[in-house]
């Protein structure tokens, strides 16, 4: 699997010790994401939302989870595929969503026992799923002809 790195160590620390400040900039940077992906820059986007994604991981793995963290995590994930196979890069889009799906599979097993946790994480597992499925609907049936070949 591939290894992508976003966040430098230093950022990881400062998460760390500043989960509510941090979440403030993943919030900053997903509303700067939206505009960019509105104006059609997805290669633009790719790193703000890969550095919001693994900030958010960082607290979720810190054990900082909540209903809107989660959420957030879950959606940032999807806006990141999207993007990347929106420059034709599914196999990077597969690759967080099944990471993300698979985080969220940990805490489900984790919450053994907190019904309402497990709901919840097994509900954004499950968007995740789906966007995983749809991305490779969507490319299916799309041919690999060069645009330079379209007339």
């Amino acid at each position: 699997m591939k290894c992508f790195q976003f966040v430098c160590p230093s950022h990881q620390s400062w998460v760390q010790e500043h989960p509510r400040e941090a979440f403030q900039k993943v919030q900053e940077m997903t509303d700067y994401a939206e505009q960019l992906i509105q104006c059609g820059e997805y290669q633009s986007v790719i790193s703000y939302l890969g550095t919001a994604l693994e900030t958010t991981e960082i607290i979720f793995d810190s054990r900082l989870e909540s209903p809107q963290l989660t959420t957030k995590m879950t959606a940032i994930t999807i806006m990141l595929a999207n993007s990347y196979s929106a420059i034709g890069q599914t196999e990077n889009a597969s690759i967080f969503l099944r990471k993300i799906q698979q985080k969220l599979q940990r805490a489900v097993n984790c919450a053994d026992g907190y019904a309402t946790k497990v709901a919840f994480y097994k509900h954004c597992e499950k968007a995740l799923v789906e966007a995983n499925s749809s991305l490779f609907e969507a490319n299916a049936f799309q041919p690999n002809i060069p645009i330079s070949q379209l007339h």
